[in-house]
């Protein structure tokens, strides 16, 4: 698929963003959804023009809703530029048959609450281990950019019934 001219646009934006989930996603076979500014979908510069443009034409759009205004609150964000939320959903949801996992109100919430207590000044986030982690830049240039939850999460601890694997063995 070719990509948009994106004109002028200098690099760092919004639309780099966009380009490079398009690609991921277009590798993947996969979908994307993107929250963005009302003004956003009217901008009438090169770059922005270009990529609606591109998008529409390209059949890379199914939906956009419009939601009403004062609809998210402004809250004080605590300082996280030496960090980044990694969460891991793939054990959230049920099957709903082989083929086909759902997600419960209960998962989402899951998800936002657990963004939110890690963004909010006064949240009340701790790692969860197989679920999420606030991982630091130290951490993430370790693990050489990586960017799968999965390898900062690790595992939910494992229930056990206190005997040893050896003794189990033996029997």
């Amino acid at each position: 698929m070719a990509q948009p001219d994106i004109g002028s646009t200098k690099p760092k934006t919004d639309i780099d963003c966009q380009k490079e989930i398009w690609e991921v996603a277009n590798q993947l076979l996969g979908t994307e959804g993107v929250v963005k500014a009302n003004g956003s979908m009217t901008a009438e510069s090169t770059g922005e023009k270009n990529v609606q443009e591109y998008r529409i034409r390209h059949h890379m759009v199914d939906c956009i809703v419009q939601m009403p205004d004062k609809l998210f609150l402004t809250t004080e964000h605590r300082q996280r530029q030496q960090e980044v939320l990694f969460i891991d959903a793939r054990k959230l949801g049920q099957m709903a048959s082989r083929r086909l996992r759902v997600f419960h109100d209960e998962d989402i919430a899951k998800v936002a609450d657990t963004y939110h207590q890690w963004r909010n000044l006064h949240g009340s986030y701790t790692d969860i281990d197989g679920l999420c982690k606030a991982a630091t830049l130290p951490e993430i240039e370790a693990n050489n950019f990586v960017l799968s939850p999965c390898r900062y999460v690790g595992s939910e601890a494992l229930e056990t019934d206190g005997v040893p694997f050896e003794e189990k063995m033996q029997r």
